[in-house]
C-alpha cells in the first residue's frame, strides 16, 4: 500500500472505533470548556501570582541571577532527562488505549504511521508543561531582570526545543531494554552534578544550551551567545524529532500492550479512591535476582531483616534509582537549609518530598506485612512484632543513604554537618509514617457517602484528605520543623517531637486494628 492508501485506511478506521465508542456531544464539549477556563482563572491566576511574585523576590532573584544559575538549570534538564529514561519503561509516550493496541499495533499499517498520534500528543503535554514552567520564569526574569522581548522570545523557543528532545528521549526510555535505559540514566545524572560543580564555568559543560539561553535571559551573557545557542538548539530538537518517528516501528506489541492494560487498571484503582492500589499496579515486576533464596532459619529479626534485603534485590533498577534519589534529598536539604530565606522552603519542601517518596520503595516489608495481616498466626508471630521488624530495612537504608547526600554536601558545598541529626529525625519520622500508611488499610465505605452542601457533593474530599494523610504529615512536618529549626533549633526538635508522637498514636491505633483481624 502507499503512504496515501495507509492513511486513508488508518482514517476510516479511527472512524470506526470512534462511532462505536460515542464521541461526547457539543453540550458536552462546551462544558469541559467552560469548567477549563474557570478553573484557570479561580485557580491558576493565584497559583501563578504566587509564584511570579515569589521568583521576584530580592532573595530568589539573586539567585537566579548568580552565575551558577545557567550550570543549574542544564543540570535540571539533564536530571529531567535521565528521569524520562526511566519512566518510559513504566509509562512510555506512547501508550493507547488496550482495545486499540491490537488494532495501531498488530496492523499491516507501518507503526510510525499508526503509533504517531499518540506520541504527538504525548509530546504536545510534555512539551506544554516546559513551556509553562518557561513562561513563569520568563515574566519573572522581565520583572526583576528588564528582559526584553527579544530575549524572552529567544527563552521560550528553547523551551519548546528542549520539550521536543525530552519527549524524544522519553520515547527512547520506552523503546530501550531496562538495564541500557538504566545506564544512560546513570549518566545523565553524573552530567548534571558535573554541570553543577563545574560552578561558573558551566559553558564548558556538555549539553550547555540551555544554560546558555538562561544565561541570555538574566542578562548574564553577550545576545550573540544566545543566538548561537537557540539556533544550535532549535536544529538539533527539529531534526532529533523528526528523525525520532522510525522508534515507533521498534515498539513490541506485548510491550504496549502491558502498558495499556497497567495504566487503564491504576486508573480505574484512582478513580475508585484506592490510590494504593493503583500504584502498587504502576511497580514493575521482579527481574535480577529472583533465584535468590531466602533464608528461614535464626532469629526472627534477623530472617525478616534477611527477606527485605533480598526482596529489594531482585528490583535493581528501582533500588538504584531510590538510593540515588536519598543520597539527592540528603545534599539538597543540606543545601537548602544554608540558602536564602527566599528560596529556603521550596529545597526544604522538594528535599523532604524525594526523601519520603524514595523511602517508600524500601518499605515493601511493611506493605506485605500489613497485607498478611488476615492469616492466622501459625508460628506465634504477631502482625504488631512483624512491622516491628520490617521497620528495620527502610529505616537503615534512609538514614544512610540521606547521610552519604549530608556528607557530600558537607564536603562540597560547605554545608553544616549538624543536618546529620535532622536526617537522623527525619529518616524515623517517614519510616513511622510509611508505616502508619501500610497499616491504614482500605478505604472506610462512610468516606465514599455524600456530602451534599451548597455547591454540590463534597465527599471527594474525605477522599483526598484519607489518601494524602502521609504525604501531608511526612512533607509538610519535615518542612516546617526544618524551617522552624534554622532559626531555633531548640523548638525544631519539640516540633518533630510532636509530630513523631502523634504518628506513633496513629500507629499503635491502626497496628491494634490490624491485630484484632487477625485470626
Amino acid at each position: 500500500m502507499t503512504f496515501a492508501a495507509d492513511r486513508r485506511a488508518l482514517r476510516a478506521a479511527r472512524s470506526v472505533v470512534a462511532a462505536r465508542a460515542g464521541r461526547p456531544s457539543i453540550a458536552d464539549m462546551a462544558y469541559y470548556v467552560y469548567v477549563g477556563i474557570l478553573a484557570a482563572a479561580i485557580a491558576g491566576s493565584s497559583v501563578v501570582r504566587a509564584i511570579v511574585l515569589g521568583l521576584v523576590s530580592p532573595a530568589v532573584a539573586a539567585g537566579l541571577q548568580s552565575p551558577l544559575a545557567p550550570g543549574v538549570v542544564s543540570a535540571v534538564v539533564i536530571g529531567l532527562a535521565g528521569v524520562l529514561l526511566l519512566l518510559g519503561k513504566t509509562r512510555g509516550p506512547v501508550v493507547p488505549r488496550p482495545d486499540q493496541v491490537e488494532f495501531l499495533a498488530a496492523s499491516p499499517l507501518p507503526r510510525w504511521l499508526s503509533l504517531r498520534r499518540s506520541y504527538l500528543t504525548s509530546t504536545a503535554w510534555l512539551t506544554a508543561v516546559i513551556v509553562v514552567v518557561a513562561a513563569l520564569l520568563a515574566v519573572a526574569a522581565g520583572l526583576e531582570f528588564g528582559a526584553g522581548p527579544e530575549t524572552v522570545a529567544r527563552w521560550m523557543l528553547g523551551a519548546v526545543s528542549v520539550g521536543l528532545l525530552l519527549s524524544v528521549v522519553w520515547l527512547i526510555g520506552q523503546r530501550l531494554p531496562s538495564w541500557a535505559a538504566g545506564l544512560l540514566a546513570i549518566a545523565a545524572c553524573m552530567v548534571a552534578i558535573a554541570s553543577v560543580l563545574a560552578g561558573e564555568s558551566w559553558a564548558v559543560t556538555p549539553f550547555f544550551l540551555p544554560g546558555a539561553l538562561w544565561a541570555d535571559l538574566a542578562g548574564l551573557s553577550e545576545q550573540p551567545v544566545a543566538w548561537a545557542a537557540v539556533v544550535t538548539l532549535c536544529v538539533i530538537a527539529t531534526v532529533t524529532f523528526l528523525g525520532s518517528f522510525w522508534l515507533l516501528n521498534g515498539l513490541g506489541r506485548s510491550g504496549l500492550a502491558a502498558q495499556a492494560r497497567r495504566w487503564q487498571l491504576a486508573g480505574m484503582l484512582a478513580g475508585s479512591g484506592d490510590i494504593a492500589a493503583a500504584v502498587g499496579r504502576l511497580r514493575p515486576p521482579p527481574t535480577a535476582g529472583r533465584r535468590l533464596k531466602i533464608g528461614m532459619t535464626g532469629p526472627f529479626w534477623a530472617v525478616v531483616i534477611q527477606r527485605d534485603a533480598v526482596a529489594l534485590l531482585r528490583f535493581p533498577q528501582r533500588l538504584i534509582v531510590s538510593a540515588s534519589v536519598l543520597v539527592a534529598a540528603g545534599f539538597l536539604l543540606s543545601v537548602s537549609a544554608g540558602a536564602p530565606e527566599g528560596v529556603r522552603w521550596a529545597g526544604l519542601l522538594v528535599a523532604s518530598a524525594l526523601g519520603y517518596a524514595a523511602a517508600g520503595s524500601l518499605a515493601d516489608g511493611l506493605r506485605h506485612g500489613a497485607a498478611a495481616s488476615g492469616a492466622s498466626t501459625l508460628f506465634g508471630c504477631t502482625i504488631g512484632r512483624l512491622l516491628r521488624a520490617s521497620c528495620v530495612v527502610p529505616l537503615a537504608g534512609t538514614l544512610v543513604l540521606g547521610s552519604i547526600g549530608v556528607y557530600l554536601a558537607a564536603a562540597l558545598a560547605g554545608a553544616s554537618t549538624s543536618l546529620f541529626l535532622w536526617w537522623s529525625l527525619l529518616a524515623v519520622l517517614w519510616t513511622l509514617v510509611r508505616l502508619s500508611d501500610a497499616a491504614k488499610g482500605p478505604l472506610p465505605m462512610v468516606l465514599r457517602m455524600p456530602v451534599p452542601t451548597p455547591v454540590g457533593d463534597v465527599s471527594i474530599l474525605n477522599v483526598l484528605l484519607w489518601q494524602s494523610d502521609a504525604v501531608l504529615i511526612a512533607i509538610l512536618g519535615a518542612t516546617v520543623t526544618l524551617l522552624v529549626s534554622v532559626g531555633a533549633p531548640l523548638t525544631g526538635i519539640v516540633l518533630i517531637a510532636v509530630v513523631t508522637a502523634i504518628v506513633v498514636g496513629i500507629v499503635v491505633m491502626r497496628v491494634r486494628k490490624l491485630s484484632d483481624t487477625s485470626l
